[in-house]
């Protein structure tokens, strides 16, 4: 025949506390590993890209070459701001002129243009295009690219 004995003990109270406190914190640690990966990471992927080439190409024009852009980045999803030393102005209003190029100014100045030349025409920025800068008087100019968040892509200076 079994015994049956009367005094039974479970874990003590402060055991079981304990143990209780370490399973939520682990499954806490899960649940927040599996959805982190869901949630908004700021912006998405961070654009990368430079200037291969910068040259005057006639008075007063410079033409600045791109490398490649990744990920693939569209020249109107960019902001570009050129400065001459003392005062920096975003480039505006991108239209489409004709075949593989666009046309925005700077400095709300018609005499300052900015063309970008999509040579690919497939609408990105690609090794080989460029930007040619035109009315440009004498002087020290930086020219940068900013993904939509401000953060600095790329940059390149030069003296006209």
């Amino acid at each position: 025949m079994k015994k049956i004995y009367k005094k039974e003990e479970g874990v003590s109270p402060v055991i079981a506390t304990i143990l209780m406190v370490a399973i939520t914190v682990v499954l806490a640690a899960t649940v927040w590993l599996l959805v982190s990966g869901y949630m908004g990471g700021g912006g998405g992927t961070q654009i990368t890209g430079s200037f291969a080439t910068k040259e005057m190409v006639g008075a007063n024009k410079w033409k600045l070459t791109f490398s490649q852009f990744q990920p693939d980045t569209n020249i109107t999803t960019v902001k570009i701001s050129i400065s001459d030393g003392s005062n920096t102005y975003p480039v505006t209003g991108w239209t489409y002129n004709s075949v593989n190029n666009w046309t925005a100014t700077f400095n709300n100045n018609p005499s300052f243009k900015v063309y970008y030349h999509d040579l690919a025409g497939n609408g990105v920025i690609n090794s080989g295009d460029y930007l040619l800068l035109t009315g440009l008087s004498s002087g020290t100019y930086t020219v940068t690219i900013l993904d939509s968040n401000g953060n600095q892509i790329c940059t390149t200076s030069f003296t006209a």
